[in-house]
């Protein structure tokens, strides 16, 4: 039995509707974050994945058919990167407590060990006895961290970036990939 042409042009139509809000939350996503995700070094990743994610929905949704055979590999590759993320979240982000009108906290990215300069700061501003939360607001906040962290601190930049944007391409790219027909 054929398809009528009207039933063939109304499902083009869902076709076309279904992939504009795909699209749509493939860009919108990672610039309607919450702050608790983002550290502020890294304040404009997510304009950047935004980016990234809407040319991996275009280049997805332009070769779907060889993505469609890849799915399983960007989903699971999706979900290592959103649990990396997640597990540099909770171990390299550290809240930062700020002074102001009115105060607010900030969420700041750290590195992986202190350095010999670092912990000669710290004990500069007398600060070996109170948290590392603390510390680093003596010693300068936000921008102090490369100098307290050294490289440490830039692999876990580089790190919490590519994990971020490597998660919202995925999420576009599964998007944009065509749901496999249950045959």
């Amino acid at each position: 039995m054929s398809e009528s042409p009207a039933l063939h042009e109304m499902a083009s139509r869902v076709d076309r509707a279904v992939n504009l809000v795909s699209g749509s939350v493939a860009v919108l996503l990672p610039l309607v974050l919450p702050d608790e995700l983002v550290p502020v070094q890294l304040e404009s990743v997510p304009a950047a994945a935004a980016l990234l994610g809407l040319i991996a929905f275009m280049l997805g949704s332009h070769f779907a058919s060889g993505l469609a055979r890849i799915r399983g590999i960007v989903v699971v590759g999706t979900a290592l990167s959103a649990i990396g993320l997640l597990v540099l979240n909770l171990s390299l982000v550290k809240v930062l407590p700020q002074v102001g009108d009115p105060p607010t906290d900030r969420r700041v990215l750290v590195g992986l060990k202190v350095t010999e300069h670092g912990d000669s700061m710290f004990a500069r501003v007398g600060a070996s006895e109170v948290s590392l939360e603390q510390q680093l607001t003596r010693v300068g906040g936000e921008v102090s961290v490369p100098l307290v962290y050294g490289r440490s601190y830039t692999v876990a930049k580089v790190l919490y970036a590519v994990a971020m944007i490597l998660t919202f391409v995925g999420v576009s790219a599964y998007l944009a990939s065509p749901v496999p027909s249950p045959d």
